[in-house]
């Protein structure tokens, strides 16, 4: 244990008060200057002196490993500092309404930013949490409203009133290794759209309260609690997708998670086997409109044998984004269904298509009806032309094709001759 002599050690160098930490006097904090610090500051990685104690002289050559509680705070005229490689802390209050402020790179060795380090940096336009940073104290950036960048790293497990009142941020990637957000975002209202990690099961009261601009939110399937007003006052949130097949519990004692106009007037999108459980779940069914992650632009078709139509898939925002949708078709002698989703109605009779991703199902019947063909329209799009060339030459190669349909030479086959019997045709207008 340090004696009370090497705690009290205190010394100058370089225009900076440092305060020895250990007994042995190797390591020291920048210690509290009440405001007596300006302009550009260096901190150096290690500081040598003489200092006095119990009457003795000793030389100190100490490392400089942390900045202490409220070392900078007030320091209003203090517009960059630059910290050493060998910080591992940044103490409660340290840069506190130093609002001229612009500029600090975070050491690689940092591991713990205390509650409020940069409150009320007003001119901090960015910031990066190096990857060593486990520990982040609450509102360490409260009401920094100049900050429009930051990146956190993936070490960081949880975020409690960090960015209260930063009104400059637009958007901003959270780590994959949060658990907890808790009031986090609390007025930042240039907050346009969020992400969720699947990692998060905790969403605390007025985590993303009063974020005005907010309009998109994407909530992960581990969300299991939503607390009080935990996005009241979001009058634009318009877009929740909630990837839980459970819905996620929400705190309802006479105060709502949503806005009234989100629930009125805003789209919940959930899994589609879920919807059901949302509808009839205390306050998920405030939400008048609930939709599946994924739908198709038909649920049901009728066409003629020999024509072609293009389902198209919709998802969710934030589902499955950049993922590929598989198609598969309930019985492709009557339907068939090709990689990108199109169609062909190929023989009399009824079938599904049904498009999958991700445990995502959407469906869409198909009833086949005879109709009337148009000589040459290979491919069904009810025009002839250049694409029912390449259709036949495909359906050849394949053995798929029907004589009914295809045989445009008349002759009872299909084969070459009716590739040039087509091309004939087109060039004859």
């Amino acid at each position: 244990m340090a004696s009370p002599a090497a705690i009290a050690q205190y010394f100058y160098e370089g225009g900076i008060e440092y305060r020895i930490t250990n007994d042995d006097r190797t390591e020291a904090v920048v210690a509290s200057a009440y405001g007596g610090y300006s302009g550009d500051v260096v901190i150096p990685s290690t500081v040598t002196s003489v200092i006095w104690s119990d009457y003795e002289e000793y030389n100190v050559t100490a490392t400089v490993v942390g900045i202490d509680e409220e070392a900078f705070r007030g320091c209003s005229q203090l517009t960059s500092v630059t910290l050493p490689g060998t910080l591992r802390t940044i103490g409660r209050n340290a840069f506190y309404e130093c609002t001229a402020l612009q500029e600090i790179t975070l050491s690689s060795s940092l591991t713990t930013i205390g509650a409020s380090a940069f409150g009320y940096c007003t001119s901090l336009t960015s910031i990066a949490i190096p990857s060593g940073v486990n520990s982040i104290g609450w509102n360490a950036f409260y009401c920094c409203t100049g900050l429009t960048s930051v990146t956190i790293p993936n070490t960081v497990t949880q975020l409690n009133g960090t960015f209260f009142g930063c009104t400059g941020l637009t958007d901003i990637a959270l780590p994959e290794s949060l658990i907890t957000l808790d009031g986090t975002f609390t007025g930042c209202t240039g907050l346009t759209s969020i992400v969720v990690p699947a990692s998060v099961g905790y969403i605390g009261a007025k985590t993303f309260e009063g974020c005005t601009a907010l309009q998109s939110v994407v909530l992960p399937s581990t969300l299991t609690y939503l607390a009080e007003q935990a996005f009241f006052n979001c009058e634009n949130l318009k877009s929740v997708t909630c990837l839980a097949a459970t819905p996620p519990a929400m705190y309802n004692y006479n105060s709502e998670c949503f806005a009234y106009s989100t629930y009125m007037d805003g789209k919940l999108f959930v899994p589609g086997a879920s919807i059901d459980r949302y509808q009839s779940t205390d306050w998920w069914n405030l939400f008048s409109n609930i939709n599946a992650l994924m739908s198709l632009n038909e649920t049901s078709l009728t066409l003629e044998r020999g024509r072609t139509f293009s389902l198209v898939p919709t998802l969710a925002p934030g589902f499955a984004t950049g993922a590929t949708v598989s198609w598969r078709s309930s019985d492709p002698a009557v339907v068939t269904v090709t990689d990108d989703g199109l169609i062909r109605a190929i023989a009399l009779g009824e079938a599904f298509i049904y498009a999958s991703l991700q445990g995502e199902e959407a469906a869409c019947k198909v009833v086949v009806i005879a109709g009337e063909a148009i000589p040459g329209d290979i491919d069904g799009d009810g025009q002839v032309g250049i694409a029912d060339i390449s259709t036949l030459i495909d359906l050849i190669l394949a053995g798929t094709f029907d004589p009914s349909l295809h045989d445009v030479d008349g002759d009872g086959q299909v084969g070459i001759a009716d590739v040039s019997a087509l091309i004939d045709m087109i060039l004859a207008g």
